[in-house]
């Protein structure tokens, strides 16, 4: 019975932010996250631009897809993360920047039913998080070569596979179309485990960056209604001062016109 096997060839070419220099000097790297492998890359000198130049093999057989269509869909619910990464003086490390989407778009980016994509060098926007050094964006340039090809297992001949009429390139058959009535093997129950993580993983940490920047939006907000509030407190205090001066300037005109008024009757007295 033949399965696919999906064989992935990452170019890693370049990380580029024009304008943009690092605060610490510590190195960093990239990390790939795909089929639920993480790899990484050579550390790199902390500087723009950074030619990494660096190839990243990912492979992954799907036992239960019978027909090549199916393990193309397959791949929208598998998920690339790529991260860039620096090493910390204190033994840790920092995410820098951060890139995920489904492997299908990640892979073929251009609508095709093919099981082999080469494409030429591309490049996509990293998303910028709150420990990156500048407001520039930053750009990862990197080419793939994806194989996806048919071969004989004889460990799963025993899984039984039913084809109808609607099996056909654009047919996307759900669970139980694809596995019948029959339980999950222990293989099947493992790649559901590993999908179902990942996308629990990407969702969770979705979340967490949302109230982050939730936060930092409510935070910005209160920060310009105290400055607001501090802008309006100086213009009142500023308008007392005025009116208090003007309270004095007319009290001594008054006192004034007053002591010319008795000069003169006294004057007029003494005539």
């Amino acid at each position: 019975m033949p399965r696919i096997r999906c064989v992935v060839n990452l170019k890693l070419r370049a990380v580029r932010a024009p304008g943009v220099y690092f605060m610490s000097r510590e190195d960093v790297y990239l990390s790939v996250s795909l089929f639920g492998q993480n790899k990484s890359t050579r550390l790199q000198i902390a500087d723009f631009p950074m030619y990494i130049q660096q190839d990243l093999l990912f492979d992954k057989t799907y036992y239960t897809s019978l027909l090549s269509s199916e393990a193309l869909d397959r791949l929208r619910d598998e998920l690339v993360v790529v991260e860039l990464v620096q090493l910390s003086r204190y033994g840790s490390s920092v995410r820098l920047a951060s890139y995920s989407t489904s492997a299908r778009d990640f892979l073929f980016p251009i609508p095709s039913r093919s099981l082999y994509h080469s494409s030429s060098v591309r490049e996509i926007p990293l998303r910028r998080l709150i420990d990156f050094p500048g407001e520039n964006p930053i750009w990862l340039e990197f080419s793939t070569v994806t194989d996806m090809t048919e071969s004989l297992l004889p460990e799963a001949d025993n899984i039984l596979y039913r084809p109808t009429l609607r099996d056909s390139l654009l047919y996307k058959p759900t669970l139980s179309d694809r596995y019948g009535l029959r339980p999950f093997t222990a293989i099947e129950r493992l790649d559901l485990e590993r999908t179902e993580r990942a996308l629990q993983r990407s969702k969770s940490m979705e979340k967490l960056e949302l109230d982050h920047l939730r936060a930092l939006q409510k935070s910005r907000e209160l920060a310009k209604l105290e400055q607001e509030l501090e802008t309006k407190r100086r213009e009142r205090l500023a308008r007392e001062q005025l009116e208090d001066s003007l309270r004095r300037s007319r009290t001594q005109y008054l006192e004034d016109l007053e002591l010319d008024k008795l000069r003169m009757s006294r004057r007029y007295l003494y005539l």
